[in-house]
């Protein structure tokens, strides 16, 4: 059977895409979920001085998700393969470092997924969060990254400021 053009020509290969793609990070026993288009690299927390944690040359700053969201501090090891994990996200014209205990899953989700908070969610958590997917049998709460990173660098501005 003789092959047409069309199944000899080169095709293009497909551009792999992070939409509708999300990163599921545990805090405390709890899963959340970011955004996969907005992490940018995933590094070992055991290099984190002074609240920053560097990257190809540049200090980022470092948002504890713990001690935001009012969780107790992390008593886990500081070092090597059950440290705490900081994952490099991107917002709008600003980068930052989110501290997780760790990193669960990366999942692909429908684009029409993650809905409105219930009304039970606190106050100061409601304010980091986008809204709740649905993953498998569970809600699990989705960060909003752009309102993350504005907070915690106007916090070091305003602190530096002070000083």
């Amino acid at each position: 059977m003789p092959l047409s053009p069309s199944q000899l020509a080169p095709r293009r290969p497909a551009a792999p895409t992070l939409h509708g793609r999300y990163v599921l990070v545990a805090l405390h026993g709890r899963t959340y979920g970011v955004e996969a288009a907005r992490v940018k690299h995933v590094l070992r927390a055991d290099s984190m001085q002074g609240g920053e944690i560097a990257f190809l040359g540049a200090a980022h700053t470092v948002i504890d998700l713990r001690a935001l969201l009012g969780f107790p501090d992390w008593d886990g090891p500081s070092a090597g393969p059950r440290a705490r994990v900081a994952v490099l996200v991107g917002g709008v014209g600003l980068m930052g470092a989110l501290l997780v205990d760790a990193i669960v899953n990366l999942v692909l989700l429908p684009l029409d997924v993650v809905g409105s908070l219930p009304l039970d969610y606190a106050s100061p958590e409601r304010r980091w969060l986008r809204g709740l997917a649905r993953v498998e049998d569970r809600d699990v709460p989705v960060f909003d990254v752009d309102a993350l990173l504005p907070h915690r660098l106007e916090r070091r501005h305003a602190q530096g400021l002070a000083g």
